[in-house]
């Protein structure tokens, strides 16, 4: 009984800490990070606790926000955004604070990566990764059809 109550326990404590994230004002002077970021250590720490519920998700989430975030938490109903199905709220955050793909912008921004002065080979390659990933999740977010 002992080890099944100090498994719990520990459990418990990783729970903790898997949702030890920072809150999120919307805003650039009070975010530790940015809403991608954000929304990445969000849902890590979902798996990490077993949360699968959607709508339990999306009531956690929304305990997280604070100031501008809140308000836009609150006035989701009258953009038809079901605030119990997290794919629409995570889709909704992140096209109101990082906005729709641009297609051009995108591929502009791929064409100027260059290696900075004090930058290692290493390094560089794995910005342009990481720019590259980051590049086809923001596009696969949105369907074809909603893309300028």
């Amino acid at each position: 009984m002992a080890a099944l109550q100090q498994q719990q326990q520990l459990r418990n404590e990783a729970t903790k800490m898997a949702m030890k994230i920072p809150l999120f004002y919307g805003n650039d002077k009070e975010d530790t990070m940015n809403i991608k970021d954000f929304i990445h250590r969000f849902e890590v720490s979902c798996e990490a606790m077993g949360l699968n519920n959607d709508g339990e998700k999306c009531r956690i989430f929304g305990s997280y926000l604070r100031g501008k975030a809140t308000a836009l938490w609150k006035v989701m109903e009258h953009y038809r955004i079901n605030d119990q199905v997290w794919a629409e709220v995570k889709d909704y955050f992140l096209t109101r604070y990082k906005g729709k793909p641009q297609p051009d912008a995108l591929v502009h921004k791929m064409t100027r990566l260059s290696q900075d002065k004090n930058e290692s080979v290493n390094d560089f390659a794995t910005r342009c990764i990481t720019e590259i990933g980051d590049m086809t999740r923001t596009i696969e977010m949105w369907p074809p059809s909603t893309l300028p």
